[in-house]
């Protein structure tokens, strides 16, 4: 296959193609514009799928980041109510990725620190019961 410029001296693409039986060849020509044509219409459909495919990710990717940043914040929430001794804050499990086993971790996380602040206060209530009483038998 060359290109070459024809009688008419158009730009021309031509083949050429033996038929070996009968040493003969058979040769062709077409206009270089209407031969490069498919490859054109397969660049814009390129260009086309390329750019439809660019905008899904982009679609896709915003989508995933603000999940991810939701699901952060509402960490990052929780965490400032448990330093301010909110320790019945639960988190909602959405996924059962990462971030859900963090969810899990952290919610029994606080159901430990709570049980932990309810025993530490009921002995807490308990020492002082027993104070008050030694301070009575003192007294007696």
């Amino acid at each position: 296959m060359a290109e070459f410029r024809s009688d008419t001296a158009k730009r021309v693409v031509g083949a050429f193609a033996p038929a070996s039986p009968y040493h003969l060849g058979i040769s062709t020509e077409r206009p270089l514009a209407q031969a490069l044509e498919p490859v054109s219409r397969m660049g814009f459909a390129t260009l086309y799928w390329v750019s439809i495919s660019g905008f899904l990710a982009a679609v896709v990717a915003a989508w995933l980041g603000r999940n991810l940043s939701r699901r952060i914040s509402d960490l990052a929430a929780a965490a400032r109510n448990v330093s301010q001794g909110n320790l019945d804050t639960q988190l909602k499990v959405r996924t059962k990725d990462e971030l859900g086993d963090l969810a899990k971790a952290f919610n029994a996380m606080t159901t430990s620190l709570d049980a932990a602040r309810h025993e530490i206060l009921r002995q807490t209530r308990e020492i002082k019961n027993w104070n008050r009483n030694l301070e009575r038998r003192v007294d007696e």
